[in-house]
């Protein structure tokens, strides 16, 4: 890949890492970037039936790591190949030939299809699903980690893990969740499932069918992913959102507003404001205020996902914030200016 990839090492993290550039990944990129891991790796240098079968494991278990998709007969091939297919699976790899990973993608493209269908059907009935979810105790939510053998027992683990997913959700709500809200709150934990699921239907964060070449860069990206972590536990590949975010975390430091930010069933709310940001100093919003407009444009129909992109900047840059506030939730607009803040280690 033309200067697409950059290397850098992780100070206490071993071996290292390589972060993809925004550049679409292609069939060739995938033995390209793997050549630069098996340069660096201690013991990994070329690729082998053992890593091919590390990674069918690791790209099913980073789609369904609950368990809750996919029909144990649907994955059996994948999670158990024979030597011959494995020796096939490498060839094809030597000649940049991915076909059976796009076969992986369209089984996993189904089972949320197939999900989606059942959780519309459950969604009908709103308070039966927050009734149900308000019911989840710690002593029932541990999950089981075999693939179901039949669609009604995958079923079941669907409905149990979408309403455990509801009762987290419940308790991130800053006040008790009000008489026909329900509907609300289901709404918002299907967006964020179908967040989740839209990268394997080659969709976008809006929920936008994707470019034919951008969906094949989403399944290399996956591959990738799970051909570096096939190495050790310690070996990644990182995607250009997944590499800032890193780089925040080793710098304590960031450029921004000064808050953090949580999808509730009102929208995009402030969770928090870190201290000496532009917000604090600002003044006027305050915990619990919902973020509905940025710089003039409404942010309903957006992803959590674009919220955060959009409000990204360089130091100096201005946003007008249009927010939602109090009891009354009184509508006002607040112009600030993004500076780095450095974020306080709390271990």
């Amino acid at each position: 890949m033309r200067n697409a990839i950059k290397a850098f090492v992780l100070f206490l993290v071993l071996p290292f890492s390589l972060v993809a550039s925004h550049a679409t990944l292609s069939s060739t990129d995938v033995r390209k970037v793997m050549n630069q891991f098996f340069e660096y790796h201690v013991d990994q240098k070329k690729m082998s039936p053992l890593l091919i079968e590390r990674t069918l494991k690791i790209y099913i278990e980073d789609f369904d790591s609950h368990h809750t998709y996919l029909l144990e007969s649907e994955v059996k091939t994948y999670l158990h190949p024979d030597k011959k297919m494995l020796r096939t699976i490498v060839s094809d790899y030597q000649s940049d030939h991915f076909s059976l990973y796009f076969n992986l993608n369209s089984v996993l493209q189904k089972s949320i299809a197939r999900s989606r269908q059942w959780r519309q059907e459950w969604s009908q009935n709103p308070q039966k699903l927050v009734a149900e979810a308000k019911a989840v105790t710690k002593r029932n939510s541990s999950p089981d980690k075999s693939f179901a053998k039949s669609e009604s027992d995958l079923r079941q683990k669907h409905h149990d893990h979408f309403v455990k997913f509801i009762a987290f959700q419940l308790e991130q709500q800053p006040r008790s969740l009000s008489p026909g809200k329900e509907g609300a709150l289901i709404a918002l934990c299907e967006k964020q499932f179908s967040s989740m699921e839209n990268p394997y239907l080659g969709f976008g964060d809006a929920g936008e069918t994707l470019s034919a070449k951008a969906q094949e860069h989403q399944v290399y990206l996956k591959v990738l992913k799970a051909m570096a972590h096939s190495l050790d536990a310690h070996t990644a590949y990182y995607s250009p959102e997944e590499a800032m975010a890193m780089k925040v975390q080793l710098e304590k430091g960031m450029c921004g507003l000064g808050v953090v930010l949580h999808e509730g069933i009102e929208g995009v709310m402030i969770a928090d404001i870190l201290k000496g940001g532009p917000v604090e100093k600002e003044g006027s919003l305050h915990k619990g205020d919902t973020i509905v407009e940025i710089d003039g444009e409404p942010i309903k129909a957006y992803s959590f996902a674009k919220v955060l992109e959009v409000l990204r900047g360089g130091a100096g840059s201005k946003t007008v914030l249009g927010v939602l506030s109090g009891e009354e939730q009184t509508f006002h607009s607040v112009q600030l200016t993004r500076a780095m803040i450095t974020i306080e280690d709390k271990r």
